[in-house]
């Protein structure tokens, strides 16, 4: 990156916010990122064998979402 493209970028930050709502929202940003990553892991177990939500299940290991409940996924 050289020194007008970080000026361009450094200008761009400037006009969305305080340095304080600026960390906020990345660490927003950074926490709905892990949530989803930890979805979508469990959303590609789909194809290894666990039951998706409404499927009858015995054990939490069972369903996808790790919660089974009166012998169904939830």
């Amino acid at each position: 990156m050289d020194g007008q493209e970080f000026d361009r970028v450094a200008r761009q930050a400037a006009r969305l916010g305080t340095r304080r709502l600026l960390l906020l929202r990345g660490l927003t940003g950074m926490t709905l990122a892990a949530a989803l990553g930890v979805a979508g892991a469990r959303q590609a177990d789909a194809g290894a064998g666990c039951f998706v939500r409404g499927k009858p299940c015995r054990h939490d290991s069972q369903c996808c979402t790790l919660n089974c409940r009166f012998g169904t996924c939830r």
